[in-house]
């Protein structure tokens, strides 16, 4: 347990927040911090930090599009 008290030091926990406001995804974060990508989405829920969901029209309809295509197993 205090392994991972040392891991989040403030040092570190102002870098996860630069990165996240700059747009990097979780696992470009964990790369830049030296974590597991598991540990900064532990990190972010904890510090209160989300991305909004925004999802275009084009992007449902891709998504519906590429389910459609998957062939079904039986």
């Amino acid at each position: 347990m205090s392994a991972n008290c040392a891991t989040w030091s403030s040092d570190r926990i102002e870098q996860l927040k630069r990165c996240f406001h700059a747009g990097l995804s979780c696992s470009q974060i964990a790369h830049e911090i030296g974590v597991t990508r598991n540990a900064v989405i532990g990190k972010m829920n904890r510090l209160g930090l989300s991305r909004p969901k925004d999802v275009s029209a084009s992007q449902l309809e891709q998504r519906r599009l590429a389910k459609l295509a998957r062939p079904r197993l039986r």
